[in-house]
């Protein structure tokens, strides 16, 4: 029985892990959109992403992630 649970706890602590990178990389999605949409300038872009370019108009990373190639 103890290795059951031990079996669920690793698989909680696993989806735990991926649902986290999901989060991540949704809030990147959602920066870029804000910027996009013009709710936020290039220097919150920049500190939000920690993004080092000095250059933040129409940013490579921004639309690779929301796939706008």
């Amino acid at each position: 029985m103890s290795i059951l649970l031990a079996i669920i706890a690793l698989n909680l602590f696993s989806i735990g892990g991926s649902l986290k990178t999901e989060a991540e990389l949704n809030r990147q999605k959602l920066t870029c959109l804000e910027y996009f949409s013009r709710k936020i300038d290039g220097e919150e872009l920049k500190k939000r992403l920690k993004i080092k370019d000095k250059s933040v108009f129409d940013h490579p990373y921004c639309r690779k992630i929301l796939g706008l190639n």
